[in-house]
C-alpha cells in the first residue's frame, strides 16, 4: 500500500498529460483536414472556373454566333429581304432616292441610350430625326411612309435616328431590305450587365411602388438565376451576345459600332470622339464640354454648341440603386461571365466592365 500510494501521484499526471496530448493532436489533426478541405474545394472552383472559361474562349466567333442562331435560317431571311427589296423597287423613284438615316442608335433599356441620344445630336453636324410613326418598328410599316420623315439636308451632315426595338427580327430585316448598299451605321451601347440590370428594375419596379424584391424580379426565388421568358426578360436582356449574333445575320460587323457604356458614363468625350471618327465628323466633343455634375459627381453635365452654361441630365439619371446582397451578386457574375466572355470573342472587343468578372 506503501509503495502503491507512492507511485499514484506519478502516474495520474502522466495519463494528463497522455490524454492533453491525444487532444492536441486531434485538433491539429482536424484543423489540418478542415484546411485541406476548403483548399481542395477552392482549387476544385478554381479548375471549375477555368474549365469554363476554357470551353468558353475556344469557341470560335462563328460557332458563338452558331449557338445563337441556330433557330433561324439565312436562307430565308434573305429571301424575305430579297422580297422586301423587290417591293421598293417598284416605289417610283424619288422615293427610292430618298435618303435614310446614316446612323441609327439601337436602344437598349436602361443601357444608356438616352444620355448617348442627348448629347450625340447634339453635335452641329448631327441631325436627329424623331419619327412620330415609330419608323422601322411600326405595326403598320411601310416604306414609302418611313423616308418621307427625313428632309433634305447638306451632305456634311448625318441624320441620326434612335429605336427601342433592339430585339426585333422583322425589323433587322426590314432595315437590311431598306439598306442595300449596307450604308449605315448602328452604335448599340454595352453597358455592365449587372449594373443594367439594376437599374432596370430600380426604374420598373420601385417607380411603380411595387413590393417585389430584387431576387423575385430576377426570377431567382429558388436560389438560381435563369433566363425565363415567362417570368420577365430582365435577364435576357442584359445577355447581348443573344442579340448581337442575330444582328449579324443580317449586317456584317463594321456596321455595328458597340460603345463602352461604363466609359460612356466615365469619360463621354472619348466614347463620342469614337462616333465622331467613324461618321466622319468634324471634331466637337472635347472634354471641357462635359463638366462634372455638382449634384451628382459620378456623371457628367454636358455645355451645348454655342453656349456657356452646362446641361445636366434630370434627377432620374444616376438614381441611388438598392443594395443588393453579396451572395446575389456572385451569382449574377457567375451566371453573367460565359454570356460576357462570348460577347467579348464574338464583338472582337473586350470594355472595361469585363474586369468586374474576373
Amino acid at each position: 500500500m506503501l509503495i502503491f500510494g507512492s507511485i499514484m501521484p506519478f502516474r495520474m499526471p502522466f495519463r494528463i498529460r497522455s490524454v492533453v496530448i491525444v487532444l492536441v493532436v486531434v485538433l491539429v489533426l482536424t484543423f489540418m483536414y478542415s484546411l485541406a478541405v476548403h483548399e481542395f474545394i477552392a482549387l476544385k472552383k478554381v479548375r471549375t472556373n477555368k474549365i469554363i472559361d476554357a470551353a468558353v474562349k475556344s469557341l470560335t466567333a462563328d460557332e458563338i454566333q452558331e449557338i445563337y442562331t441556330k433557330d433561324y435560317s439565312v436562307t430565308e431571311i434573305k429571301t424575305r429581304v430579297q422580297k422586301e427589296r423587290e417591293e421598293i423597287d417598284k416605289l417610283p423613284l424619288g422615293i427610292k432616292r430618298q435618303r435614310l438615316p446614316d446612323v441609327i442608335l439601337i436602344g437598349i433599356f436602361k443601357a444608356g441610350t438616352g444620355t448617348t441620344t442627348a448629347w450625340l445630336s447634339r453635335h452641329p453636324q448631327i441631325h436627329q430625326v424623331k419619327n412620330p410613326n415609330k419608323g422601322f418598328c411600326a405595326i403598320s410599316y411601310r416604306y414609302a411612309e418611313y423616308v418621307t420623315n427625313f428632309p433634305n439636308i447638306s451632305n456634311d451632315k448625318k441624320i441620326f435616328e434612335r429605336t427601342m426595338c433592339y430585339s426585333n427580327q422583322i425589323v433587322r430585316e426590314r432595315m437590311a431590305a431598306a439598306y442595300q448598299q449596307r450604308n449605315v451605321k448602328f452604335l448599340i451601347v454595352i453597358r455592365d450587365p449587372i449594373d443594367r440590370l439594376i437599374s432596370g428594375y430600380v426604374q420598373r419596379v420601385l417607380e411603380k411602388d411595387k413590393n417585389e424584391p430584387f431576387d423575385e424580379h430576377i426570377c431567382s426565388s429558388n436560389g438560381t438565376i435563369q433566363m425565363d421568358n415567362d417570368c420577365n426578360n430582365s435577364i435576357e436582356r442584359s445577355v447581348y451576345v443573344n442579340e448581337l449574333a442575330k444582328w449579324l445575320l443580317v449586317f456584317p460587323r463594321e456596321s455595328i459600332h458597340l460603345v463602352d457604356g461604363d466609359n460612356f458614363a466615365k469619360t463621354p468625350w472619348v466614347e463620342l470622339q469614337k462616333i465622331e471618327r467613324l461618321l466622319k465628323l468634324d471634331h466637337f466633343f472635347s472634354e471641357d464640354r462635359f463638366p462634372i455634375n455638382p449634384e451628382n459627381p459620378k456623371f457628367r453635365c454636358f455645355i451645348k454648341y454655342n453656349e456657356t452654361e452646362p446641361s445636366c441630365m434630370g434627377l432620374k439619371k444616376g438614381r441611388s440603386h438598392p443594395k443588393i446582397s453579396e451572395e446575389t451578386k456572385l451569382k449574377l457574375r457567375k451566371f453573367f461571365k460565359p454570356y460576357n466572355e462570348q460577347l467579348f470573342t464574338l464583338a472582337g472587343q473586350r470594355f472595361s466592365w469585363g474586369v468586374n468578372y474576373d
